[in-house]
C-alpha cells in the first residue's frame, strides 16, 4: 500500500465510522415512522455517499475494485423499502473493512495483536456499560495510545485502571484483597482470576505506575496489562453485583 499521509488516513477512518453509525441508525429505525418515501430518499443519500466514499478510498490506498472497498449499485428508480435496507446492509461490513485496513496502516501493532486489541474492545462493552463512564474512558484512552505505538502511555493508564480497581476491594494489602474476593467466590486456585493474576497485575502496575523509572514496555507488555484491566474490570463488576 502507499504511503499516505496521517491526517487524511485518520479523515477517511472517521468518516467511515461515522456512516457506518448513520447506517446503524437508520436501520433501527421502522420505515413508516418516516414513511417509505423519506426512508427511501435518507438510504439512497447514505448509499451515494458510501459509494463516493469508495471511490476516493481505494483510490487514496491504491487498491483495484477486488482488493478494496466493493462499490454498491442501486437502480435510479428503485422504490422498494425492503430492497434499500438490504442495500444497507451491505454497506456495513464494507465499512467495516475500510475501518480494519485504515487502522491497521494507523496501528503499531502487528495485524494479530490488532486483532487482539479489537476483541479486547468488544469482550468489555457489556461490562463497561454497568461500571461509571470513567473506567471506559480510561480504557479507551489505554487501547488508543497502544494502536499508536504510545507504549508507556497506554502502560502508565493501564496501571492506573488496575491500581483504581483494585483500591475498590477493601484490604490493606494485596494479600487482604485478595482473602476478600475468595471469600466471595471470585478468586479460585485455577481458572481465569487466580491469585497469581492479581499478584502479577498488581506488581506490574505498581512497576509502571511508579516504582520503576526503567522501565519501559514494549507492545507485548501494554497488551499484557490492557488485558489485566479487562479482567480486573470484570472482576469488580461481579464484585459490585455481591455487595
Amino acid at each position: 500500500m502507499r504511503e499516505i499521509n496521517e491526517a487524511k488516513l485518520i479523515g477517511e477512518l472517521e468518516f467511515f465510522k461515522s456512516l457506518k453509525k448513520q447506517i446503524e441508525n437508520l436501520l433501527k429505525e421502522e420505515s413508516d415512522v418516516f414513511g417509505d418515501f423519506r426512508f427511501n430518499q435518507i438510504a439512497g443519500e447514505l448509499i451515494k455517499k458510501f459509494n463516493q466514499a469508495t471511490l476516493l478510498f481505494n483510490s487514496l490506498m491504491g487498491l483495484d475494485e477486488f482488493e478494496g472497498v466493493k462499490y454498491v449499485s442501486l437502480s435510479e428508480n428503485e422504490s422498494d423499502t425492503n430492497k434499500y435496507r438490504a442495500k444497507l446492509h451491505t454497506l456495513i461490513p464494507e465499512c467495516d473493512k475500510a475501518i480494519g485496513i485504515l487502522n491497521s496502516q494507523l496501528t503499531a501493532l502487528s495485524g494479530t495483536q490488532a486483532m487482539e486489541l479489537r476483541k479486547l474492545r468488544e469482550d468489555l462493552k457489556e461490562t463497561l456499560s454497568k461500571l461509571p463512564d470513567i473506567y471506559e474512558k480510561n480504557m479507551e484512552e489505554a487501547i488508543k495510545a497502544c494502536e499508536k505505538g504510545y507504549f508507556l502511555s497506554s502502560a502508565l493508564i493501564s496501571s492506573r485502571i488496575i491500581t483504581f480497581v483494585l483500591d475498590q476491594i477493601p484490604g490493606k494489602e494485596i494479600k487482604d484483597k485478595i482473602k476478600n474476593l475468595k471469600n466471595k467466590g471470585l478468586v479460585t486456585e485455577k481458572g481465569e482470576m487466580t491469585t497469581e493474576t492479581i499478584m502479577k497485575a498488581d506488581k506490574k502496575a505498581r512497576n509502571y505506575f511508579s516504582h520503576d523509572l526503567k522501565a519501559f514496555p514494549d507492545s507485548s507488555e501494554a497488551l499484557e496489562l490492557l488485558g489485566s484491566c479487562g479482567r480486573l474490570l470484570k472482576l469488580l463488576e461481579k464484585y459490585e453485583e455481591k455487595c
